[in-house]
């Protein structure tokens, strides 16, 4: 999976305010997204993600078990083209764009393919 994202911080002991305020930016950015303005765009303004901010929130191609189970739980049973979140992970509120598929890669496509075999 090719993924974008924009990550809003909270911290895993942050009070409910905190939570709540943040998700609140999460929600803005995706009406942005939603309104018309690229996620990359949004993702270099306003992610708190320093590693990907600068390419608009890029992460490139993923696998399972490369991120947290939130996050992949979200991705993985996305469509080409989804916008996600906000998804609350341990690093806080989450935006994702799934860019793109290979669903070789992809176990849960595998599977359900294998299964239209077995079952035929």
């Amino acid at each position: 999976m090719e993924v974008r994202h924009i990550l809003i911080k909270v911290a895993a002991n942050a009070d409910q305010q905190t939570v709540n305020q943040a998700k609140q930016k999460a929600q803005a950015d995706l009406t942005l997204i939603k309104g018309g303005q690229s996620f990359a765009s949004v993702a270099e303004k306003d992610s708190e993600d320093t590693a990907s901010k600068n390419q608009g929130g890029e992460l490139g191609y993923i696998s399972r078990g490369q991120t947290v189970k939130p996050f992949e739980d979200a991705v993985f049973s996305a469509k080409k083209g989804a916008l996600l979140g906000p998804i609350r992970t341990q690093y806080g509120w989450e935006l994702i764009q799934v860019e793109n598929i290979r669903g070789s890669s992809d176990f849960t496509i595998w599977r359900s393919q294998a299964l239209v075999w077995i079952f035929r």
